[in-house]
This record gives C-alpha cells, sequence and structure tokens, in this order.
C-alpha cells in the first residue's frame, strides 16, 4: 500500500477510535464497551477471539492494548452512526460525516482486495482526514468558535534625536491630529453619519465611539522616551464588531497605516489545557509563556514563525469567567491580514493545520499595501 493513502486511512482510523472512546467514555463510563455492545450490535465474543489471537502473536512483555483498538473500522462507524445525537457535539454536520466515512470504508476495502487506488482516491482520503482532524480539534478546544469582535492595533514612532520638549510635544500633537483627521474623512468616506457618534478631541488622546466600531489614538503628554533606543510612540485601536455594516477596508484605505496586531475576541471560551496538548504534539512550535490564574492556566504563547507570535486565552473577561481571545502579532506591520485569517484559522496554524508554506503565502500578501 503506498504510505500516502496508508496514512490518510490509518489516521483517519486512528483519531475515530480516539473520539469514539472520548465520547462514549464520558457518556457511559470507562467500561462502555462491555456496558452497551448489545446496544451497539457489537458481538463481543468475536472481539475477544481477536483480541486473544493478536496477543498470541505478541512477545509476553508487550504493552496490553485497549479494546476499542480491536475494533474494526465498520465497527467504529456503526458506533457513530448508531449514536447521532451523541456525536453531533463533535462532527455538528453528521450526515456528511456519514458519507465521508462510508466512502473511506469502500476504498478500505479496495485495497484488502489488492486493488490499486487511483491518485484522485488518494486526494480524496486525505481532504476527509484533513477535514476530520480540523473538525475533532476544534470540538476539543472549545466547540464552536464564535466571532464577537476584531481589533487592529497600530503604532507610529519617531525619533527624539536633537530635538527639545517642546518640539517633541508639538510633533505628538502634529501626528495625532494628523491621524485623527485620516479617520473622520474616513468615516465621511464610509458614509457614516457623525452625529450617531461619540468624538472625543484632546491634545494626547482621540476617541470615537459607534454602535458597531470603536476607536481611539494616544500618546504619553509628556517627551520621554517610550519606544528604544530613543522614540516616541503614537497608538492606535481600531475595533469593529462582527456583523458590522462596513467593509472595514474602506476605512483602512482612507488612513491609509499599517498595523501590526489583530485580536479576536470570541464569546465562548478556549479550553487553554487542551489546546496546547495538541501545539506540543502536533505543530512544534516554540512555546514563550503564558498566564495563569488560581493556578490554572488562562493563556499560552507559541513564536510560529518569522517572529510572529500568537497567544490564545481561556477567557476574555477574567472575573465574569467568559469569552476567549487570540492574538497574532509580530515585528512586522500588516494591511491586510484581516482579509485571510479568521480565529478558526488561527487556531489551525497553532494545531498545525495549515502548512508552512500556505502560512508564509498568507502573510506576504496581507503585507500588500492599499492601492
Amino acid at each position: 500500500m503506498d504510505l500516502f493513502d496508508q496514512d490518510s486511512i490509518e489516521r483517519i482510523e486512528r483519531m475515530l477510535r480516539n473520539v469514539v472512546d472520548e465520547v462514549m467514555s464520558e457518556k457511559y463510563g470507562h467500561d462502555w464497551l462491555d456496558s452497551k455492545s448489545n446496544d451497539l450490535e457489537l458481538d463481543l465474543d468475536k472481539i475477544k477471539e481477536r483480541i486473544a489471537q493478536e496477543k498470541g502473536r505478541l512477545s509476553p512483555f508487550s504493552i496490553p492494548e485497549s479494546t476499542i483498538n480491536y475494533l474494526e473500522f465498520s465497527e467504529l462507524t456503526n458506533i457513530i452512526f448508531k449514536n447521532k445525537t451523541l456525536f453531533k457535539s463533535v462532527f455538528h454536520n453528521i450526515d456528511r460525516i456519514e458519507v465521508y466515512l462510508k466512502r473511506v470504508n469502500d476504498l478500505r476495502n479496495t485495497k484488502k482486495h489488492h486493488r490499486e487506488l487511483q491518485y484522485y482516491h488518494l486526494n480524496l482520503l486525505e481532504g476527509i482526514a484533513g477535514e476530520i482532524e480540523e473538525t475533532i480539534n476544534f470540538w476539543q478546544i472549545g466547540s464552536d468558535i464564535e466571532l464577537e469582535s476584531t481589533k487592529l492595533e497600530f503604532t507610529e514612532i519617531f525619533s527624539l534625536a536633537n530635538k527639545n520638549e517642546t518640539e517633541i510635544l508639538h510633533e505628538a500633537k502634529e501626528r495625532l491630529k494628523n491621524w485623527s483627521d485620516d479617520i473622520e474623512k474616513a468615516i465621511d468616506e464610509c458614509r457614516i453619519k457623525k452625529e450617531y457618534l461619540a468624538i472625543t478631541r484632546n491634545d494626547f488622546d482621540y476617541k470615537v465611539k459607534g454602535g458597531n466600531f470603536w476607536l481611539d489614538i494616544t500618546t504619553k503628554p509628556d517627551a520621554g522616551i517610550d519606544r528604544t533606543p530613543n522614540h516616541k510612540a503614537i497608538t492606535s485601536n481600531f475595533t469593529w464588531k462582527k456583523g458590522w455594516n462596513i467593509q472595514p477596508n474602506r476605512f483602512l484605505k482612507t488612513t491609509d497605516r499599517p498595523y501590526n496586531a489583530m485580536t479576536f475576541e470570541l464569546s465562548n471560551n478556549i479550553d487553554i489545557d487542551k489546546l496546547k496538548k495538541l501545539i506540543d504534539e502536533q505543530s512544534g512550535f516554540s512555546y514563550r509563556g503564558g498566564s495563569s490564574i488560581n493556578y490554572n492556566t488562562n493563556s499560552i504563547e507559541y513564536q510560529i514563525a518569522n517572529g510572529i507570535r500568537i497567544q490564545a486565552t481561556r477567557f476574555f473577561d477574567v472575573d465574569a469567567k467568559t469569552g476567549g481571545r487570540i492574538v497574532l502579532w509580530g515585528n512586522n506591520t500588516f494591511w491586510r491580514l484581516h482579509e485571510y485569517i479568521d480565529p478558526k484559522f488561527l487556531l489551525g496554524i497553532m494545531v498545525g493545520l495549515v502548512t508552512p508554506r500556505h502560512l508564509m503565502k498568507i502573510f506576504a500578501l496581507a503585507k500588500i499595501a492599499f492601492n
């Protein structure tokens, strides 16, 4: 059997064993296979005979395997099909998964009868394996990923060299004013009615609050260094809720500034412990640390490529213990990252579902400025 289809079929079978055992154990206890065998129409005597035959071929020093590892592929899929309501928590479109698994079983039987699979069969198996893996991973780390809002973070710095305090403060005010003027121009371009906005303008900060978006620009009201080696920074946050009826690109094209970080705030929590386990097992990214609340891990951070880091947080609102958050930032700036990446894609990057080549292509596209 070719490695390609062997790997895909074995991946699918291995994933099904794990998810079937986890879901059934959670519902019926760890002895579910013995207690539910009749309901599942499993021939337990035949399975035990299969186990005895297998053990007869193994060394007496071999580590005993769980009974589920001796189930045939068709037995695993039948357990899922007979418990569709239970497995909908994992596979939301259970009918589509049923079609996939029946096709995999057909192709698996084709190989068992020593007939070669065509290249399109191999591609199909690889695609099915990828979709099942992605579905199971997201189920493990938080079920549905529900986006609440998107935030872009901007930083503009200027040198303090050979400038006195008066000159520094004047330049800071002028830069902030130019930026806020561009924002108000973007508001006009997008035909957002200013009478429905709360706009606050001061020398060193500027704020806009709308129904579905808000932003701010700020700089410290002093001449001190806040960016090494000898620079001062002006920072801005631009946030919009899911469903905002204005295209963010229209706004960003007018303000004409790249951003250095992107945050997704979620309405549901992320299981950080399971996410870290998946990352460490599947992606091999460099762990950069995290934070804890009452000895429980609340956030984790990984470096993924070229100085780019991703942080995932269990609770966005720590006090209420609600909502997750995912942040991406790096040494470079982006213009269009929000076009290509959503929360699910970011988590997919973290657990190794996105190839490095595809990732680098996305980052290259994201750095292309607006015309």
